[in-house]
């Protein structure tokens, strides 16, 4: 029972993590548009997310570690949603690149695979760790 408890509520952060993440790109035009910040600049914020994400990734999975990944998921989902927030209510470059750039990098490095799936896999016994990380994992493709 709790692995599968652990399984679900990994596949729904992965989901809504990454199908957040995977969309930036699918909105890049008409954010553009409506800001009137040039893509040029929005694609740079999505890549400095992903520069965040992979250097703040090692911090993430070491808190969760220490703390345990409860709370280090829910400070991710906090940063990322500050970080969207801000995005979208303050459109100006400086402001993109912080929420956008630095806050959703921060936030996807504590809600993504690196925090998630170690939890998965301590939950789940060995003969079916291997089916448990998997469902979980396919919870960031669904998204």
């Amino acid at each position: 029972m709790r692995a599968a408890f652990a399984v679900a509520a990994a596949g729904l952060v992965l989901s809504g993590a990454m199908g957040i993440r995977q969309t930036f790109g699918l909105f890049l035009g008409p954010f553009s548009l409506e800001t009137g910040i040039p893509v040029a600049t929005t694609a740079l914020a999505i890549a400095l997310h992903n520069l965040v994400w992979g250097f703040a990734q090692p911090f993430a999975g070491a808190a969760a570690d220490r703390y345990g990944a409860a709370p280090v998921i829910v400070f991710g989902a906090l940063v990322y949603a500050g970080g969207l927030a801000l995005t979208a209510l303050v459109p100006t470059a400086s402001a993109l690149m912080v929420g956008m750039g630095l806050m959703v990098g921060i936030g996807i490095s504590c809600t993504s695979f690196g925090v998630v799936l170690p939890a998965v896999g301590r939950a789940s016994a060995p003969e079916r760790r291997s089916a448990a990380l998997g469902l979980a994992s396919a919870g960031g493709s669904l998204g």
